[in-house]
């Protein structure tokens, strides 16, 4: 019985995490003016951290 509980909650939030993501991603898909200062945000990291940037070489099979 608490198996079976446990087990419809998982599959809920489960379930709500990803309408709610995607309800945020359709919405950022409509209105990318809103979420600008995620943006800034995101490139700001990038230019702090110049390493990243560097191409690292690739392993050979």
């Amino acid at each position: 019985m608490l198996w079976k509980i446990f087990f419809y909650a998982v599959i809920a939030v489960g379930a709500l995490l990803f309408f709610g993501l995607l309800y945020y991603r359709i919405d950022w898909a409509r209105h990318p003016e809103k979420y600008k200062d995620l943006e800034n945000l995101d490139n700001e990291k990038q230019d702090k951290n110049p390493a990243s940037k560097q191409n690292k070489p690739k392993k050979k099979r």
